[in-house]
């Protein structure tokens, strides 16, 4: 019985070490394909992450959802995103619950629409803590924010608060700025003006998404950075018809991303499609740009002009060594002369030496 009781400690001393190796070898590999993702290195962050996400790690799972969702280095999927996004989700990762619920609240990604549960999987992530959650459930409910009147107000301020208390989708849009900003005696709150925003966006004031974009790209009033949260913002007004919108994603598209042929494209694409509706994209915009597409087109050529001189100095040295080889067969010595009835050109067959 002690020896069994010994062979049980031992075991159980063995597993934790075991696991601590395996887990620390886990978060290794975790942790460089987090940097490429940082690093925007899209295609090699995918090529990291997807035996990791396979394995069922929860953080890759919900990195690879984002990559399919906004098509970061891959063919933009919503399905896909949709299969890694529920795969993090069934784990608990919060954020991966929160952006869940926008799949059904969209009926994208496959599922077919249903708002009941994207409300109910928000109020769970919101319940975890998700700031990202809590200002979708403003924005799909049309909560307004609870807060106390601040002294010291301007008599602006103090109009645009009275005319948001009554739902006017452009005073809580401007109560968003305010806050976003810390202008017209508002305190700087990076959390009201998201809410501000949100609540003017359920209102049909949708190019307020503009501002929670804003707020998360630059790190407002306290909130953390975070591209793809301010992403999802500008994608949502672009959506809804937003010049600004289609500018921001554009130029999310030509700066942010990779510099491959599609995402370059796609800016191109969100740039026209402003302009058509009237929205004048700064020049120095077009100008990066364009500069994006001809560094790629100039490396592209450069390659596929080393390529083939490549192969015109491989062609010319295996046309060399051939030259080389005949000559040294034909002044090399006859070592086993013999006589051989040949054929020359068709003409009559006659006996000459031969070499072996």
């Amino acid at each position: 019985m002690r020896y069994l009781v010994f062979i049980a400690a031992l075991f159980l001393c063995w597993q934790p070490c075991a696991f601590a190796q395996q887990s620390n070898v886990e978060d290794s590999a975790f942790q460089e394909a987090s940097a490429l993702f940082q690093a925007k290195s899209w295609v090699q962050a995918r090529e990291a992450l997807e035996p990791l996400a396979n394995a069922g790690d929860a953080r890759a799972q919900s990195m690879m959802g984002d990559l399919y969702y906004y098509g970061f280095g891959v063919t933009q999927s919503h399905e896909t995103s949709f299969y890694w996004t529920q795969k993090a989700a069934e784990q608990g990762r919060m954020n991966s619950i929160a952006n869940l619920a926008e799949f059904y609240e969209k009926g994208i990604g496959g599922v077919a629409q249903d708002l009941p549960l994207a409300i109910s999987l928000l109020e769970q992530a919101a319940g975890e803590g998700s700031q990202y959650a809590k200002d979708e459930l403003v924005r799909i409910r049309g909560d307004l924010p609870e807060t106390e009147t601040p002294s010291g107000i301007s008599p602006k301020g103090e109009q645009k608060l009275a005319e948001a208390k009554l739902g006017n989708g452009a005073a809580l849009k401007s109560l968003g700025y305010y806050h976003m900003l810390g202008n017209e005696g508002f305190p700087q709150n990076g959390e009201l003006a998201i809410a501000y925003f949100a609540a003017a966006v359920s209102r049909g004031t949708h190019d307020a998404a503009l501002g929670i974009g804003q707020t998360y790209y630059n790190g407002y009033g306290g909130i953390s950075v975070d591209m793809l949260e301010a992403g999802k913002w500008y994608v949502y007004a672009a959506e809804n018809g937003h010049p600004k919108g289609l500018e921001k994603i554009g130029w999310w598209h030509a700066t942010e991303y990779e510099s491959l042929y599609d995402n370059l494209a796609r800016a191109q694409h969100y740039f026209t499609l402003a302009e058509q509706l009237g929205h004048k994209i700064p020049d120095y915009k077009w100008r990066r740009l364009n500069a994006e597409i001809d560094e790629l087109v100039s490396a592209d050529l450069a390659r596929e002009q080393a390529r083939l001189e490549a192969e015109r100095a491989e062609r010319n040295r295996r046309d060399f060594k051939a030259y080389r080889d005949g000559l040294r067969a034909l002044s090399a010595p006859c070592r086993n002369p013999r006589k051989a009835i040949v054929s020359r050109n068709g003409k009559l067959a006659r006996e000459e030496t031969v070499c072996d």
